[in-house]
């Protein structure tokens, strides 16, 4: 009995052995695990500076195109600009060349490069006796447009042209008539700053553009 006893106790003794030996590997497995966990991807507060960061750059890009956007206007980059309607300010260069600047900006989209103009649709400048006779017929269709059907040599066109009275000064549409009177065949005088001033002021109350009738009652 002593001898069945003793053999229990050792058996005992053995698998209790056996079960602290797994216990242990396991944990030595699970804290192995740990030290070499890959990262996951968790909930990781944002550094405090990077919003701070978004905010001044936003403010700095609302700044900077306010500052150099120019109003979104095309003309802004125009190197003629004088600042606006009726202010004049100190140019260079001839004023072929800075009423060239003006017409390809302003002029050449519809009365084309080379100023013939589109059949049926504008009108064609070369030629044409309302930019080569009296000057101050295309100062009025510059300033406040000109409505309704005009014939050109042998072309007949009823259409529409916009007013430039806000957005061209007077020396940026002086050098533009003087360009488009003195291009292709056009042989006429030049026009100047003061000419279109004088006339700014005389029609400054037309809110509506001008007919062919009366331009010509003038």
């Amino acid at each position: 009995m002593k001898e069945d006893r003793s053999f229990r106790e050792d058996t005992a003794t053995e698998s209790e052995k056996k079960e602290i030996d797994i216990t242990e590997m396991h944990l030595g497995i699970a804290h192995e695990h740990e030290e070499h966990h890959e990262p996951s991807e968790g909930h990781e507060r944002m550094p405090w500076w990077l919003p701070t960061l978004a905010i001044i750059l936003l403010f700095w890009s609302g700044y900077y195109v306010g500052r150099y956007s120019g109003e979104f206007s095309a003309q802004s980059y125009d190197p003629v600009i004088s600042g606006g309607p009726g202010k004049e300010a100190a140019v260079s260069g001839n004023p072929m060349d800075r009423g060239a600047t003006v017409f390809q900006s302003t002029c050449a989209a519809c009365h084309q490069a080379n100023g013939r103009g589109v059949p049926g649709q504008f009108p064609p400048l070369d030629g044409s006796r309302f930019v080569t006779g009296d000057a101050t017929v295309p100062i009025r269709i510059v300033l406040q447009g000109l409505s309704g059907p005009i014939q050109v040599g042998s072309q007949k066109i009823d259409g529409n042209m916009p007013a430039w009275a806000a957005s061209l000064s007077d020396q940026q549409i002086a050098d533009v008539i003087t360009y488009v009177r003195g291009s292709w065949g056009n042989k006429a005088p030049p026009v100047r700053p003061e000419q279109v001033k004088r006339v700014r002021e005389q029609t400054k109350s037309r809110t509506t553009p001008w007919t062919v009738p009366e331009l010509k009652k003038r």
